[in-house]
């Protein structure tokens, strides 16, 4: 992480300084001893840098008279990690050509919605005709255009509310 070991040793509340606002819940209970001491505990700590890098901590708990006093450990940086977690969750759901939704996605949503009969949607499927057509006279480049202005614009119907997927190879659906 870069940090200057004597700033840890002189202000004790540099960890808590350093982590990002959303993980200091899980580093207070790591403090009070709330955690499992077995498991890693993963947080994101602002580097010498200031950006903040995702960690990988091992702690070990000091106790003296039954009394936890303090943790030993070690944080390794599993940036790399999280970064490629995210790009396969994008990539599980997101489609490579247009970015909107892909069916999988859609699959999901659409199972979760019959399960909760309480909403009340609108759902529009369409398919663009003539595609072979288009990719055989225009080219698989003009082709993927047409796609791409297609998603375009429906994803400016579907505003804040709205979802666009793409479910086919020239398949789209609203929600």
């Amino acid at each position: 992480l870069g940090w200057n070991r004597e700033v840890l040793y002189k202000n004790s509340r540099y960890l808590f300084e350093a982590v990002h606002p959303e993980d200091v819940w899980r580093l207070e209970k790591n403090v009070v001893g709330d955690i499992d001491f077995n498991k890693p505990c993963i947080l994101r700590y602002k580097n010498s840098k200031g950006e903040y890098i995702w960690t990988e901590d091992y702690i070990s708990p000091v106790y003296k008279n039954n009394k936890l006093i303090a943790g030993t450990g070690s944080l390794t940086d599993i940036s790399w990690r999280k970064n490629l977690e995210e790009m396969i969750t994008y990539k599980d759901n997101y489609d490579a050509l247009t970015g909107v939704y892909n069916r999988q996605y859609f699959q999901w949503w659409f199972e979760r919605l019959h399960k909760n009969q309480n909403y009340r949607i609108a759902l529009i499927i369409c398919e663009l005709s003539g595609m072979k057509s288009s990719n055989n006279n225009l080219g698989l480049h003009k082709g993927n255009d047409i796609i791409k202005n297609t998603s375009e614009f429906l994803k400016s119907y579907a505003q804040d509310e709205g979802m666009v997927f793409r479910i086919g190879g020239d398949e789209f659906a609203l929600i």
